[in-house]
C-alpha cells in the first residue's frame, strides 16, 4: 500500500498576522510621511493674500466679534475650523494652518478605507501618492478651503461606491453628511456633485437599458422544480429528500403542498428527472437565443440613455412609461443619484438668471427682509427671483424625495440641511447668512465680471505635469496598455475619441460654434469616450472623474492654482488602481536565448514595478518638499537659491503670485520702532490697499489698533508720526515729510507670466523649441526659476525719529531692500 507523502504545514502566528501587519505598517508609514511633510516648519512660509483674508475672518470669529457669510470668501468650514485652532493655540501663522494640515493627513489616510474597491495594494499606493503629492502637500500647508473640500469629496465618493457594492441605507445617511460639509466648504463642490451625478446617470442608464432589453424579447421564465425545493441543479437524491421534508415539516414555510410534492416526485425518479433536465436545458437555450436577438433599437437606446436620470427621479410618477419599457425595478444607482441631486438642487438656483427673461438683478450679500429671517439691510431687486426660484426647487426636491422613500428622505434632508443651516448661520448667530450661502455664493461666482477669463485654457495642463508627473505617467502608460491589449472596441473608441478631441481643440476660430465652446465640447467628447471603454467599473469611474474634473475646471474662466487639488485627487486614485491591477496580473515576458530559456518569475516582475513606483514616489516627495517647505534645507540648492528667495519662499508655479519675505522684515522694523518710541502696538500705521498691496501687510499688523487702510492711488497725505506702507507705483501720489526715511522692499514676486500670454496656436511651436524643454526640465529637476521673476516693490516711510529701527541694508539677486533718504521722484516699479 502506497503511503501518501504529503505534509500539511500549520501556519505560524506571524504568517496568520502578516496581512494585518502589512496593513498596519502601511498606515503608520503613510501617517508618518503625511504628518512630517505637513507639519514641519508649518508657520515659516510668509502668509499669502488669500490666507490673510481667510485668517483675519477666522480671528474675528474666534474673538466672538460676530459672523456674517460673505459671497466672496467661499464657505464657513475653514473659518470655524481655524477659529477653533485660534481659541486653543492662539492666533498665529502656525495655528492658522494647523487645521488644513490635519485634514491633509486625514486625506492621505482615507484611501486605506477604500481597499475593498481599489485593492489592498491600490489603497496603499493611493495613500502614498496623496501623502507625497506636491499639490496636496502645498495646499495641506495653506490656510484655504480646498484641502477640506478634497477630504469631503473623497469621503463622498467612497460612500457612493460602498452603497453601489452593497446597498445599505446607512451609506446614504453618511453621504448626506459629507455632501453637506462639502457644500458649506466651497462653491466648487457643486461642480464635483455634477460630475458624480453624471456618472450615476450613466450607471442608471445602463441598468435601465438591460431591463428594457430583457423585457423586449425574453418572457419571464417559470420557476424550476429545483428552485421550488431550494436545491442546486446537481443535488443528490438525499439532499432533495431532506429539503422536501424540511419544507413540509412542522417548521416549514407555507407552500403549495401539491406543487412541492410534484417537484419532489419528478426529481427523485431517475427517468423523469433525466427528461426534465433535458427539457430545462432546451428551454434555457431557446431563452438565450431570444435574448441575443432581443433589441430595443438604436433610437430607443439613445432616448433611454439620455433620460434615465430624470426617469429615475420621477420613478413613482412614471408608471405608464415604466410598464411600456418593461422597467420593473428602480436601479440601485438611482438611490444615491436622488439623494445627491435633490439635496443639492436649491444651490443651483442662481443658474435661473441665465434665462433671458430673468437676468442678474444684483444680490449684494444679505439683502433679506425681516420675515425671511435676515438682517435689516435693504432688500435688493433679486429678492423676488430668489424666493420664487428657491421655493420651486425646494418643493420639487421635497416631492421627489418623499415619493422616493419618505422615511429615508426625511433623515437625509434633516442631516444635510441641519449642517448647512447651522454652518451658514454661524451656529444661528446670523440667520440671513443662510440665504447668502445657499443663493448668494453661486450667484456671485457665476457673474461675468467675477468669473472673467484670467488664464489660458491649458492652465491646468501646464501646472499638473510640473508636480503630478508620476500619476500622469502611470495613467498615460495605462492608456497605452489599454490601446494595445484592450481589444478592438477599446482601440476604436480611443482612436475616435482622440481624433474628435484633437479636432475640437485645434478647430479654427472661424468655426464659431466649436471655437466659442471649445472646452465644454472637449469635456463631452473626452467623458463620453471614457464611458464607452470596456474596463472595470471602478477604473472607468476614476478615469471619468479625472477627465471630467480637468475639463470642467478648465472651462471655468477664473483659473486658480488651488483648483488643481480637485484634479490631482482622482488622478492619484486612478494611478493607484492601475498599479494595483498591474501588480495582480502583470508578468514579465519570457527571455529566450540559443542555449538558455528562462521565464522571469511573477515576483520579479512585481518587484521591478514596485521599485519603479517607489523611485517615482521619492522624486515626487522631493518636488513637494521643495515647493511647500522651500529650498533652504537642501544642501545642493541652498547656495544657488536661498539668495533669491530666502529659502523658505520659493517662486513656484503652484502659487504664481506670492507675498515676499521682506514683508516680515518690515513688520519687524515696525515692532522695533514701536518699542523704541514707547508706543508699542499703538504706533500709527497707514497701509495702501491698491493693487492688492494690503494683503501682504494686514495679517502681520492685525494687532495694531491704530492701523488705517487707504487706497493711495487717489492720493494720500501721511500724518506726522505715522509709518506709511504703500505700493511703489503710488509714490507720486503720497505726500510725506521730506525728513522721513524710506525703506524700499519687495512686496511680492511671481512666477514668470509668459505662459499666460501664449495663444493656443503658439503652444506647438513652443514645444518644438529645444530651449523650452531645457528650461522646464531644469525646473522639474531642481526647481530653478523658469525665466525672470516678476516683482512688485513697496515703500515704507518711517518718521526721522524712528529711522534707527530700520534693518541693516541688504542686497540680493531678487530682493532689493535698502535704507536710504526719501527718494526723489517715483521709483521704477
Amino acid at each position: 500500500m502506497a503511503v501518501c507523502d504529503v505534509h500539511f504545514h500549520k501556519a505560524t502566528r506571524f504568517e496568520r498576522m502578516r496581512p494585518w501587519l502589512i496593513q498596519f505598517g502601511a498606515i503608520a508609514a503613510v501617517a508618518g510621511i503625511a504628518a512630517v511633510t505637513r507639519f514641519r516648519d508649518l508657520g515659516l512660509r510668509t502668509f499669502q493674500g488669500d490666507e490673510t483674508v481667510y485668517s483675519l475672518i477666522a480671528a474675528q470669529v474666534s474673538r466672538g466679534d460676530g459672523w456674517e457669510q460673505s459671497t466672496v470668501v467661499h464657505g464657513p468650514v475653514q473659518f470655524f475650523a481655524s477659529a477653533a485652532a485660534f481659541r486653543m493655540l492662539g492666533t498665529g501663522d502656525f495655528s492658522a494652518r494647523i487645521m488644513p494640515a490635519i485634514f491633509g493627513v486625514l486625506l492621505a489616510m482615507l484611501p486605506l478605507l477604500f481597499a475593498k474597491h481599489i485593492g489592498r495594494a491600490g489603497a496603499i499606493v493611493a495613500a502614498l501618492l496623496l501623502a507625497v503629492s506636491p499639490v496636496m502637500m502645498y495646499y495641506g500647508r495653506f490656510a484655504g478651503p480646498d484641502i477640506y473640500l478634497a477630504f469631503f469629496t473623497l469621503a463622498t465618493a467612497m460612500l457612493m461606491w460602498r452603497y453601489l457594492a452593497a446597498p445599505d441605507r446607512s451609506y446614504l445617511y453618511l453621504m448626506a453628511v459629507t455632501l453637506a460639509f462639502a457644500a458649506v466648504t466651497s462653491e466648487m463642490a457643486l461642480a464635483i456633485i455634477a460630475i458624480f451625478a453624471a456618472y450615476l446617470h450613466y450607471r442608471v442608464a445602463g441598468e435601465m437599458i438591460e431591463q428594457a432589453r430583457a423585457g423586449a424579447g425574453v418572457p419571464k421564465q417559470p420557476i424550476t422544480h429545483y428552485e421550488r425545493l431550494g436545491v442546486a441543479r446537481d443535488a443528490q437524491t438525499r439532499e432533495i429528500r431532506a429539503a422536501y421534508k424540511a419544507m413540509l415539516g412542522p417548521r416549514g414555510k407555507a407552500v403549495d403542498r401539491d406543487v412541492v410534492t410534484n417537484a419532489f416526485q419528478v426529481l427523485t425518479t431517475a427517468n423523469r428527472r433525466e427528461v426534465y433536465d433535458r427539457k430545462l436545458a432546451q428551454r434555457e437555450i431557446a431563452a438565450a437565443e431570444r435574448a441575443e436577438t432581443a433589441s430595443l433599437g438604436p433610437a430607443a437606446r439613445v432616448l433611454l440613455a439620455s433620460t434615465a436620470g430624470p426617469l429615475a427621479l420621477a420613478w413613482p410618477f412614471a408608471g405608464r412609461i415604466r410598464r411600456r419599457l418593461s422597467l420593473t425595478r428602480l436601479p440601485d444607482a438611482a438611490n444615491p443619484l436622488i439623494v445627491m441631486t435633490m439635496l443639492a438642487l436649491p444651490f443651483y438656483g442662481p443658474l435661473a438668471e441665465k434665462l433671458p427673461f430673468v437676468g442678474d438683478r444684483g444680490f449684494d450679500g444679505q439683502t433679506m427682509v425681516y420675515f425671511v429671517g435676515g438682517t435689516t439691510k435693504t432688500p435688493g431687486g433679486e429678492l423676488p427671483v430668489m424666493l420664487i426660484t428657491l421655493g420651486v426647487l425646494f418643493a420639487a426636491s421635497m416631492i421627489v424625495g418623499l415619493a422616493w422613500k419618505w422615511h429615508a428622505w426625511v433623515v437625509c434632508w434633516a442631516l444635510f440641511y441641519g449642517i448647512v443651516i447651522t454652518m451658514f448661520t454661524g451656529f444661528f448667530t446670523d440667520k440671513g447668512s443662510m440665504w447668502t450661502g445657499i443663493w448668494g455664493t453661486l450667484d456671485y461666482w457665476s457673474r461675468p465680471d467675477v468669473n472673467q477669463v484670467d488664464g489660458p485654457p491649458y492652465y491646468y495642463a501646464m501646472i499638473l505635469p510640473a508636480y503630478e508627473l508620476v500619476p500622469i505617467a502611470i495613467a498615460t502608460l495605462g492608456v497605452a496598455m489599454l490601446a494595445l491589449r484592450g481589444g478592438w472596441r477599446n482601440r476604436i473608441v480611443m482612436a475616435i475619441g482622440c481624433a474628435a478631441l484633437a479636432g475640437v481643440i485645434a478647430a479654427p476660430s472661424w468655426v464659431s460654434p466649436v471655437a466659442q465652446h471649445r472646452t465644454l465640447l472637449a469635456l463631452v467628447v473626452a467623458s463620453g469616450a471614457v464611458l464607452a471603454l470596456r474596463v472595470s467599473d471602478m477604473t472607468k469611474f476614476l478615469a471619468f472623474w479625472a477627465v471630467a474634473a480637468f475639463f470642467a475646471f478648465s472651462a471655468i474662466g477664473r483659473k486658480e492654482p488651488s483648483l488643481a487639488v480637485h484634479i490631482a485627487l482622482p488622478l492619484a486614485l486612478l494611478a493607484a488602481k492601475l498599479v494595483n491591477d498591474a501588480l495582480s496580473s502583470f508578468e514579465m515576458p519570457a527571455v529566450t536565448m540559443p542555449s538558455l530559456r528562462t521565464s522571469a518569475p511573477r515576483r520579479l516582475a512585481q518587484g521591478a514595478m514596485l521599485a519603479a513606483f517607489i523611485a517615482g514616489a521619492v522624486f515626487t516627495a522631493r518636488t513637494g518638499v521643495l515647493a511647500a517647505w522651500g529650498h533652504g534645507d537642501v544642501p545642493q540648492l541652498a547656495s544657488a537659491l536661498v539668495a533669491t528667495d530666502h529659502g523658505d519662499m520659493p517662486i513656484e508655479l503652484i502659487q504664481p503670485e506670492r507675498i515676499a519675505p521682506d514683508v516680515r522684515e518690515v513688520r519687524a522694523a515696525i515692532e522695533r520702532a514701536g518699542r523704541e518710541s514707547g508706543q508699542g502696538t499703538n504706533i500709527p500705521v497707514a497701509v495702501d490697499t491698491s493693487y492688492g498691496f494690503g494683503k501682504g501687510m494686514l495679517w502681520y499688523l492685525r494687532d495694531y489698533p491704530n492701523l488705517e487702510i487707504h487706497d493711495m492711488r487717489r492720493g494720500y497725505q501721511v500724518p506726522p508720526g505715522t509709518i506709511a506702507l504703500f505700493d511703489s507705483r503710488n509714490r507720486a501720489r503720497v505726500q510725506v515729510d521730506e525728513t522721513a526715511t524710506a525703506l524700499t522692499f519687495t512686496s511680492s514676486w511671481s512666477f514668470p507670466h509668459d505662459y499666460r500670454r501664449l495663444a493656443t496656436s503658439e503652444i506647438a511651436s513652443e514645444l518644438a523649441t529645444p530651449g523650452w524643454w531645457s528650461s522646464w526640465s531644469r525646473y522639474l529637476i531642481d526647481r530653478t526659476s523658469a525665466g525672470k521673476p516678476e516683482m512688485v516693490q513697496g515703500l515704507a516711510y518711517f518718521p526721522q525719529a524712528l529711522s534707527a529701527a530700520l534693518p541693516v541694508p541688504r542686497e540680493s539677486g531678487v530682493l532689493a531692500a535698502t535704507v536710504a533718504p526719501l527718494p526723489q521722484g517715483p521709483p521704477v516699479p
